[in-house]
């Protein structure tokens, strides 16, 4: 998993990011701004996580808590574990691309 870093860094500082986007892919070669917590704010990009193959149960997904979730890609198996752990993990809002291009969206009530 690569990206969760900047995301506590800025909760840790009192920043709350509006969005996070978790891609169900492997993180690509090339370093963009939103990479950088301090550039990230001052350009409004949204942080994004790149989880890979890791399975969700295997790793701490607490600073997901009352943020705003965008979930994208994977096949049925690994979509279908990463929108449960994430829901398990109380987000405020997620929404999910799924596998066959499908929009799911869960709210906190």
């Amino acid at each position: 998993m690569i990206g969760q870093k900047q995301i506590i860094d800025l909760r840790q500082n009192g920043y709350k990011p509006n969005a996070v986007f978790i891609f169900i892919d492997e993180h690509p070669k090339v370093k963009f701004d939103f990479e950088d917590p301090e550039r990230a704010l001052e350009a409004n990009f949204i942080p994004t996580v790149y989880v890979g193959i890791t399975e969700p149960k295997k790793i701490d997904l607490t600073w997901i808590k009352g943020l705003r979730i965008h979930l994208f890609g994977g096949d049925v198996l690994s979509h279908t574990r990463w929108w449960c752990s994430l829901i398990d993990h109380e987000p405020k809002f997620l929404i999910g691309i799924d596998w066959d291009n499908q929009v799911n969206i869960w709210r906190q009530e």
